[in-house]
């Protein structure tokens, strides 16, 4: 399953070729992990904002002709594990090729990895400014380094 879900395959050659620059380190930012609330994201969907921040999967969603019962969300276990896999391979990908890999900042993830409510954005699956604000402060830690 792993090789079907990661579609990675150009990172490599991307960082090779950043890399040889040199004037600055070359970063892979990880992701932020999955929400956990499998209902705060459905209401995404189908709640009384529905489409306004979601409109591509809201389209997608009417196209396939489905009614709102028909319409799960995967488990927040399983978005878990997914994320993982995802972070596994940027990681991997950016020691192979001569970059850093900066993982989500560890003060806006849980202990069980899903993203603390409080950076979490108004949507289905984006952090927010302040999530923002702690990982640029990580990226100028870095660069200073």
């Amino acid at each position: 399953m792993k090789a079907s879900f990661t579609q990675l395959e150009g990172l490599g050659g991307i960082l090779g070729q950043l890399a040889k620059r040199k004037r600055y380190p070359v970063i892979v930012v990880g992701p932020p992990p999955p929400k956990r609330d499998g209902e705060r994201i459905r209401q995404c969907f189908f709640g009384p904002e529905a489409g306004t921040r979601e409109k591509h999967f809201c389209n997608i969603i009417a196209d396939l002709g489905l009614a709102p019962e028909d319409v799960r969300v995967t488990s927040a276990g399983t978005r878990l594990k997914l994320w993982l896999v995802v972070q596994d391979d940027y990681e991997r990908i950016a020691r192979e090729n001569g970059a850093v890999f900066l993982p989500p900042p560890a003060a806006c993830v849980e202990p069980d990895g899903y993203l603390r409510d409080e950076y979490s954005a108004d949507d289905s699956t984006h952090a927010n400014s302040r999530y923002g604000a702690i990982l640029v402060a990580k990226l100028k830690e870095l660069i200073r380094d």
